[in-house]
This record gives C-alpha cells, structure tokens and sequence, in this order.
C-alpha cells in the first residue's frame, strides 16, 4: 500500500518504507512523521518479496520495521537493507522493548528503535538517523575521493617523464616517481630518506642550503615557481634542470614537491641553433626565406652584400625584385611548379643588383617543411658565380688559343712546306726570264708577294699560339708605346685625335718588343675601325704595384670614343678568326695575338666596353730588370778542306722541297746529295762521310730526322756541318728545339736568298 498524504506546510519530503501487517500501526507512524515536519511519501509492505521489490525501484531514504509479522521478520528485513544498502537507516518501531532483542538488532547495523507508544520520538529519531547517514555517505565519498586522487596523482606521477621528488619539512626525500630514479640513476629506496640536498652539485649546495632556509621560513604555503638549477646523478654526473617547487600542509605539516625536467637536449638544441644562425648571419652564400606565397621574412648579410638590398628594403617583398629579365616566365613557371610538388630546385640564373647591375647566381631552393611533413615556406641559398663564369670563359678561351696552337703547328710544317717551294721555285722562274718581260715579272713578284704573306701569317698564327722561339731583351715600355703613337698618328684619319697620358717616367720589362709593338697597333687599329665618324684615341700607361709578393706590372690603356660592342661580341673578340668587319677586310688574328702575346709575356689583356659608350682595352705585362742572356752557337766542327765548294746532303722528305735546294745549291758551285729521309740520309753519310761538307736537314722527317742525324755523328773526326730546317715552330721540335742552341737554324717557308745568305754564313765559318 502507497500513500501520499496532505503536505500542510512541508519542510522535508522523505521517502519512508514501512514494513508492517497492521495499517493502523503503519498510520500512527506517518502520523508521527507529519507531526516532526516531516511530508512522507510512503510505501507500506509486509511480505519479503514486496520488500526487496521496493527496495529496488522505491529507493526508500528511511525503513521502519515491526519486529514480528506472520511471515515475514524485522531481523530480516534489516538483514536485506543492509546487503543492499549498508548505509540506508533503518529504525525499528516495536510495541515491547526487549534488551537482548535490540542489542542484535544495533550490532546488525540497526540505526535506531522507537516504541509505538512513544511515537512522537519517531520524527527526530528518522530525521537524526538520516544526518547520521549523510555524514557517512560524505564521508565514504571523501575518502573514495582521497583514495582516487591519490591513485590519479600516483598515475600521473609514475607516467611523467619528468623527475619529481617529495620532501618533508626536514628537506628529507619521502617519495619519487620512476622518472626521478632515471634521471638520478638511483632507485626509490636510494633515495626515500635520503636529503634533498644530495641531488645538488657540490658547488652549487651553499646556494641551495639558503634558498631551502628561506622556504621553511615562509608562512604560507610557496606558490608554484620555476628557476634552471644544476642537478647531478648518483655517479657524479652533472646536468641543467628546470626545477619548479610549490609546498602544501597536510594534518599540520607542510611538505615540499620538486619536478624537474632535464634540459640538456633543450641547451644543446638552443647551442645548435645559435650555432646554425651564426653560421647562417656569417655564411658567404646569400640565404632568404619566404613564407608559402614568396613573400620574403629574412634574409641573411651575405644577401645584402650580394644585392646591395638592406634587410628593410626587401622583408614583405618578393624575389622578383632581383629578376633581370634574362630569364623568361616558364623558366619561373617551372620552378614554382617542382617546388609546390615537394622538389628541391638547383638552377643558375642572372640577377639585378639595387643598382642595376647583373650577376650570376648559383642557387639552391627548398622546401621548409613542418611536423606534419607539410611545405611551411621556403628557404634559397644563392652563390655569386659571376666571377667564376668569367674564369670559365677565359678558360675556354684558353683552350681556343691552344686549339689554335695545336691547329697551327700542325699545319705549319705542311703550308710552310708548300710556301717553301712557291716562293723558291718562283723566283728561280724569275732569275730565268728574259729582261724585257716585265709582265712575267710582275706575274711572278705577285706569287712571291703572296707567298711571303702566307708565311707570315702562318708566323703571325704561331705566334698567337706562343709556338715561336723566345726574342725576349730589355725594353722600357713608354718607348715602345711612344714609337707606336707616332706610327698610329701616320695612318689615323683627320677626324680621330691621338693622346698618350704616361704617369711613369720609365716603364722596364724584357720582352718581345717587335710583339709588343704589334700588339699596340693591333690595339689602335681596332680602335680606329670602331670611330668611323671620328673621336677620340687616347692612349695612358701607369704602373701597378704587386700585391704579396706579384710582381709589379705595367698598364697600357687604349681608349677610343667609337660605337662600343655588345655583351656578346665583348665575349668573343679574342677569339681567332673571329671579326665583325666585312669580308676581306680583317682576319680576325689581331685581337688573339694581342691575347697571345699578353699570355706569352706573363701578362693579360681585358675590355671594357658598351654600345654607344666606346672600348676600353687593357694590356698589362710584367715588370722586370733582368735580362736573359742571348743564346750563344757553340763554334761549328770544321769540314775538310779541299779545292772546291763541298757536297752538301740535303735530307728532305719532301720531293719539292728537295729539288729546289738542289737548284739553288748547285747554282751555288755545290755538289748536292739528296735523301728522303733519316735513315737514308744516316747510310750516305757513313759511306760519303770524307765527301759531305754540309748538312741541309729537316728536324721533322720519316725515319729519324735532323737531330737523330746530328746525334749520329757524334764524335766523328770529320764530321760535316749541319744546317738545320723546318716548318714547325721551334717550341714543336720538343728536344731537338735544344739542338738549336749548337745548330743554325733556317725556318720554312723560306726563299732563294734566305737559302743563300745562311749556307754562306755556315760555310763561312769553316
């Protein structure tokens, strides 16, 4: 049976089971209720199934039980509360008190007994037994939540990677977590006990020994600081620590909690990225970094000292401040394309300066990537190469001049060969005909004409190519420089005037003067073509002082006011053959023989140049005082004497070459032998070796050539003369170029005359 009784001015609404086989009694009960100010809402049961059904889905705060019912009990009853609900009071209200009865009752967990005659005591007894239960509950659910927060801060403690020990008062170690018996290589019952301070450096425990003073002054409890603090291990190794300490009371006594987190990977990070930005801020190599969209945020000095930009100047910008156009816009395309997929780009590019001017730029750009492998921004790193383009580019002009070399002599032998037999068959033509046929002669003094000028400019080539022999001597270059003003003055039109500015009295060297001299008028002449419409020649010296030991070195500036040249053409002027005057009119040798000669001198030779603003060519060679000496012959071996001229042997691999030295000698009144080669030439010897008074022999045939024959007849008492030839240059006869310091020497091409005067000369010092 369920009442809800009339609620006049309720204070407590309590849910009441009553377990009772007698309503009245059940009645009296809420009765006494209402009259404490209790509003019962209750539930009235007398059998054991309808008990622990209403147990379960009334939740009743409060039972009342009868001792006796017909089949149920009060003992039971209490007995079911309290396996469901040891806290739930339970109050026995009897109509006889009996002593022993209760007594079981109470040490079953009976809360309090009332007698129904006395039923005014039944409210506050319910509503006191309520309080009590309530004070227990809140005190279960204290201690369940004491004993849950323990277990939380022991969770959390023993999973931290940080070191936290708690101290007493007395600064004694009562707990660490497992992180601390790591950190301090030591195990938990090392250090319960053990006192704070061993933990400490050494030198650091006067400092601590204060500061632990100053807490255990401190009235209330520290709130929560953080300090880097040195700790040390159990074996005395030492690391820096970010301590914080805070302290708590408990049951009158304060203690004292320390966490620490080892920051030696933290101190060795920061010390690496000091280190990475020093490296960056001191690096020779421009470095910049964008965000995703370009936009510059740093860059480091290098940059600056590359660009010319300032750090402000640049910052929220982009890098299309520094394009110079030589690229075009897939050349960008294409690398912002490789950088969004992830790539990291190597290119060379050409950039402008603040102001204006172009370099070149190695550079390397990547993404910066973050945790999440994600493109954050992008960092490029950029190496000025312009002067190493420049040196790439003399190297290979370098390579072009010993190409040439190469070229030159190989060919020299065979053109000088054939220039040889022209120029002397030529002339034998001449000297045989009539007098009177004057256009044979001016047909043939054509071909000799032009035979000469094709030998020199096979010399002109070998010279370029420093193939030539050495014709160094003593010069002061302000005379040389003054003697090819006066000759540049003859040639120069009315509309081009010459200056010479000298801001040295004299300018000692030893060199080649004849090339110097040339290469100035190779200099001038090409200034002169660059002013068809007149201007201005100026022509300066002056002297540079050596840096570290570099010899001083003369500079001779040739100037011209003309139409200047393109970057292109600037590049490729010293190249041989090449020329942008008309066909007919340059050979394109003179700009590479001044390079050659300025090489072969220890020099150099540089432009500067732009259209519309005129050249500026530079010419500097050594200084120097010292002359080497002039090569010495060493006196000829004597042929035998005898009535007439002599024979000559003339070993010549070439037929041409061969029969015309026999014309010329025999015209002479020699006897003339001939050989096509070493080995032949080596046999007539030794069988006509009393006969054979001279030697006309080509250093560079099959089978042994002229040197092989004059280490022959080494030590011979009757060894002939030699004349030695050739159409290389004497540096391409490697060790037989030596000989020619015992040997006379006659260069191919050369004439009938040539011929004649040397071999007279030979033969004139027997």
């Amino acid at each position: 049976m369920e009442t809800t009784p009339h609620r006049a001015n309720p204070r407590r609404r309590i849910r009441v089971l009553i377990v009772e086989d007698i309503p009245a009694d059940a009645e009296l009960m809420l009765q006494g209720l209402r009259r404490s100010g209790i509003d019962p809402v209750a539930k009235v049961v007398r059998e054991e199934p309808d008990f622990r059904e209403a147990l379960a889905s009334f939740s009743p705060e409060v039972v009342l039980i009868d001792y006796s019912l017909p089949r149920f009990s009060g003992r039971k009853a209490l007995g079911i509360a309290r396996r469901e609900d040891p806290l739930l009071p339970v109050i026995l209200v009897t109509g006889t008190l009996q002593e022993q009865r209760i007594l079981r009752m109470m040490s079953m967990g009976l809360s309090s007994y009332v007698q129904k005659d006395r039923m005014l005591r039944l409210g506050p007894e319910v509503i006191h037994a309520l309080d009590r239960a309530e004070s227990r509950r809140r005190g279960r659910r204290d201690r369940a939540a004491l004993v849950a927060s323990e277990r939380r801060f022991r969770a959390v403690a023993e999973a931290s990677g940080d070191a936290l020990l708690i101290a007493d008062e007395e600064g004694r170690v009562v707990y660490v977590n497992p992180a601390a018996e790591r950190s301090f290589n030591c195990t938990a019952m090392e250090a319960l006990g053990a006192p704070v301070s061993r933990f400490v450096p050494e030198a650091a425990r006067a400092g601590h020994e204060h500061r632990w003073a100053s807490l255990q002054q401190a009235e209330a409890p520290l709130r929560p600081f953080t300090r880097e603090v040195a700790a040390i291990r159990s074996d005395g190794i030492e690391f820096p620590a970010e301590l914080t300490v805070s302290s708590w009371e408990e049951e009158g006594r304060r203690f004292y909690s320390a966490q620490l987190r080892d920051i030696t990977a933290r101190k060795a990070e920061a010390r690496l990225r000091q280190t990475l930005s020093q490296a960056v801020e001191q690096t020779v190599n421009s470095v910049i970094i964008t965000d995703l969209e370009g936009t510059i945020e740093y860059v480091n000095p290098a940059f600056c000292r590359m660009t010319g930009y300032e750090v402000a100047d640049v910052v929220g910008r982009t890098p299309r401040i520094l394009k110079s156009g030589r690229q075009d816009p897939a050349f960008y395309d294409a690398l912002w394309r490789d950088l969004m997929a992830g790539k990291t780009v190597e290119t060379e590019l050409t950039n402008r300066r603040k102001d204006g001017s172009e370099y070149q730029q190695r550079t390397v750009v990547f993404p910066i990537l973050g945790e999440d492998g994600q493109a954050q921004g992008y960092t490029g790193i950029g190496q000025d190469v312009t002067q190493e383009r420049l040196l790439e580019r003399q190297f290979r002009q370098a390579q072009k001049m010993e190409a040439v070399g190469q070229l030159a002599g190989g060919i020299a032998h065979d053109f000088n060969n054939i220039l040889t037999g022209i120029l002397t068959n030529a002339q034998l033509l001449e000297a045989g005909l009539p007098k009177d046929d004057t256009e044979g002669a001016e047909l043939i003094g054509d071909v000799v004409a032009a035979a000469r000028r094709g030998g020199d400019l096979v010399r002109r080539l070998m010279a370029m190519a420093r193939a030539d022999a050495d014709a160094s001597r003593a010069v002061d270059l302000r005379t040389i420089v003054d003697e090819a003003a006066r000759t540049v003055r003859r040639i120069l039109p009315e509309n081009i005037e010459i200056s010479v500015e000298h801001q040295a009295r004299t300018m000692p060297s030893v060199l080649d003067d004849s090339g110097m001299h040339q290469a100035l008028l190779n200099l001038c002449n090409n200034a002169r073509d660059a002013m068809p419409e007149g201007g201005t020649l100026t022509i300066r010296t002056r002297v540079q002082r050596g840096m570290d030991g570099a010899p001083d070195m003369a500079v001779i500036e040739v100037v011209d006011s003309g139409v200047g040249m393109d970057r292109r053409t600037a590049e490729r002027v010293f190249e041989p053959f090449f020329t942008t005057k008309e066909v007919g009119k340059g050979t394109g040798l003179g700009l590479a023989m001044v390079y050659g000669f300025a090489t072969r001198a220890g020099g150099s030779v540089s432009l500067d140049s732009e259209l519309g603003r005129g050249t500026s060519m530079t010419l500097t060679v050594p200084l120097r005082t010292s002359v080497t000496p002039d090569r010495k012959v060493a006196p000829l071996s004597r042929a035998p004497a005898g009535t007439c001229r002599g024979t000559i042997l003339v070993a010549e691999d070439q037929d041409e070459i061969s029969r015309v030295a026999r014309k010329v000698l025999e015209r002479m009144g020699y006897t003339v032998i001939t050989a096509a080669n070493g080995a032949e030439a080596l046999e007539i010897l030794e069988r006509e070796r009393h006969r054979v008074t001279l030697v006309l022999a080509d250093l560079i045939m099959p089978r042994g050539g002229g040197g092989m024959l004059y280490r022959a007849t080494d030590g011979w008492t009757d060894r002939p003369l030699f004349l030695f030839t050739s159409g290389y240059g004497t540096r391409e006869l490697n060790g037989d170029g030596e000989l020619l310091n015992h040997v006379p020497f006659l260069a191919k091409p050369w004439s009938v005359e040539d011929l004649e005067k040397k071999v007279m000369d030979v033969m004139g010092a027997v």
